[in-house]
């Protein structure tokens, strides 16, 4: 009997890639204009296309955060200590 979601002889495919380094510039200096991080300019973009796929007002998008650092005595523990941190935002057409 085989394992669920499991094929024997197939490996998983992983791609990764980048915005290219002319666009990755022009972000950069389209976020130091609005005096943001390139993380908050790529959410917010993000967050937009998803309301566009969707047509809903509110949007929420959730970003993974470590927080090991915080805790007294997280050093002593073994394991993966990540928080998700849900980043809401309403669009208003016009």
């Amino acid at each position: 009997m085989r394992q669920s979601g499991r094929r024997k002889g197939r490996v998983g495919e992983s791609k990764s890639g980048g915005f290219g380094k002319e666009l990755e510039e022009k972000m950069g200096e389209m976020a130091r204009g609005m005096r943001a991080t390139m993380f908050e300019l790529v959410c917010g973009l993000f967050m937009g296309m998803m309301h566009r796929l969707s047509w809903e007002e509110k949007v929420v998008v959730g970003v993974p955060v470590a927080g090991r650092g915080h805790i007294e005595g997280a050093k002593d523990i073994v394991g993966l200590l990540v928080n998700t941190v849900a980043f809401p935002m309403e669009i208003e057409e016009g």
